[in-house]
């Protein structure tokens, strides 16, 4: 996992320090418990961990039971939105990787680019 440049990549967006490291830690959580996000990334472009994370409204109201190998104390549902949050941006941060690498002369490293403001 490119969690150096990947947390480069964050501080090139408008998050904040703690949001930063939040994102962070939630991503090498999912790390931990499902392998190597790069591997995922390449094979699926990170789908099936982010369908594995799917947790709806009427699951939490149904009581149904976490269906992740992460172990999570508290709101099933409000965590896994989290979850899938980080999965999304890192998810955003590789395909903006391999963006510049194509675009990218032959034989130099892009830079990663900078997220668009919002409107």
């Amino acid at each position: 996992m490119r969690t150096a440049e990947f947390r480069a990549w964050l501080r090139q967006q408008p998050y904040s320090r703690k949001s930063i490291a939040n994102q962070c830690s939630q991503v090498e959580r999912i790390r931990h418990c499902y392998g190597d996000l790069d591997e995922h990334f390449a094979a699926d472009r990170l789908e099936a961990i982010l369908g594995n994370l799917k947790y709806s409204a009427d699951d939490q109201r149904a009581c149904r039971p976490n269906p992740t190998r992460l172990k999570i104390n508290g709101n099933v549902y409000n965590t896994l939105v989290t979850y899938r949050a980080s999965i999304h941006l890192y998810r955003r941060f590789r395909e903006a990787a391999e963006a510049k690498q194509t675009a990218a002369p032959a034989g130099t490293r892009a830079q990663m680019p900078s997220r668009a403001p919002r409107a």
